[in-house]
């Protein structure tokens, strides 16, 4: 008998298909944690997403973003490329 293979392909979303946001999109960031969000969010990436981006643990991104302590030096012109501007004078 012979053995059938089918495939299906799809188009992907341009987002996550989990992607449900209820978070809002700081409208006039004043740190770089939300400079940091507010980019994340407009290119629909998790928050796990952007640390393996930048090689670091995801709730380094949360504590970022909640301001609870600022990026290491290291990491800042690696931020401002990813940006596309420098977030703060």
């Amino acid at each position: 008998m012979p053995s059938w293979t089918f495939t299906i392909k799809m188009l992907r979303k341009p987002y996550p298909y989990k992607w449900k946001c209820t978070q809002r999109i700081p409208k006039c960031p004043r740190t770089i944690g939300e400079h940091i969000k507010k980019r994340r969010l407009e290119l629909h990436l998790f928050q796990s997403d952007l640390a393996k981006l930048f090689g670091v643990d995801p709730m380094t991104i949360v504590n970022w973003e909640q301001g609870h302590y600022p990026p290491a030096s290291w990491l800042r012109p690696r931020i401002i490329d990813w940006l596309g501007h420098e977030p703060t004078p």
